[in-house]
């Protein structure tokens, strides 16, 4: 799979939907080698992110790079 970006793309608008079956806001967007872009919620992005063929980039805004994730709960508690 190829690497995750978070910068060089234009962002994912409040209107950008997931192409899956739900109406969920887009987080992902995922261009292929042959498909073209796809759009995904992260639930449809993480259930399908292996299956989809000739995955050329991935540029994901769950986790914007402003938001601070704890990695453990020590750090949670602080």
């Amino acid at each position: 799979m190829s690497t995750v970006l978070n910068t060089l793309e234009p962002t994912l608008t409040r209107a950008d939907r997931c192409d899956a079956t739900c109406p969920a806001a887009a987080m992902v967007r995922v261009t292929t080698k042959d498909l073209g872009v796809f759009l995904f919620c992260g639930h449809h992005f993480d259930m399908n992110k292996d299956v989809i063929p000739g995955i050329l980039r991935v540029h994901d805004e769950r986790n914007p790079i402003t938001e601070i994730v704890p990695e453990t709960q020590d750090e949670v508690a602080k």
